[in-house]
């Protein structure tokens, strides 16, 4: 149900280590969302089974409700669809640790929001951001301009199916 169009992929889950901030982030993706949307459709995967996420699921459905024609909600690609989404969008918004893991692997450059991910080691395509409105569209802003990722995963690692494999095979 994709709009064969330019597309941002989003993904939040609840923060962890602010769980009593999360109405407020919830306000602030709503709004910065809404001003993304009328600039490109927007791609929203629902937010996963954590604390408190109802509310950033009841936002999301809030949004597309208000605005059908800028917004897709997907409760759940699943993993091979998920990674196709990624792959055909622009880049990455949220606070997801595909976002860190996997985004470089599809060359896209991913706007990180909160801490969710804090403490994580990134590659340089993902932009840390705090929930506020005015930076989070400045760093949107900045990397619809900066095309696709040209560098390698940092996590990336030579045959770690076949060692894997290997490993399990010697247990």
């Amino acid at each position: 149900k994709i709009p064969n169009k330019e597309f941002i992929l989003v993904t939040f889950h609840p923060e962890t280590t602010n769980i009593n901030r999360n109405n407020k982030f919830c306000k602030i993706i709503y709004n910065v969302l809404e001003r993304i949307s009328k600039e490109i459709h927007i791609v929203v995967t629902l937010s996963n089974a954590d604390t408190m996420n109802s509310i950033y699921k009841k936002t999301m459905y809030k949004l597309n409700k208000l605005f059908p024609d800028h917004f897709t909600l997907v409760d759940n690609f699943g993993k091979e669809n998920y990674f196709s989404a990624i792959n055909k969008s622009k880049f990455l918004i949220g606070n997801t640790s595909s976002g860190i893991l996997e985004a470089a692997s599809f060359n896209k450059y991913v706007l990180n929001i909160g801490q969710r991910q804090k403490g994580r080691f990134k590659g340089d395509n993902v932009y840390d951001v705090p929930f506020n409105e005015k930076l989070i569209y400045e760093k949107y802003l900045y990397i619809s301009k900066l095309g696709i990722y040209k560098k390698k995963n940092i996590f990336y690692k030579k045959n770690t199916s076949d060692n894997i494999i290997e490993v399990l095979a010697s247990v």
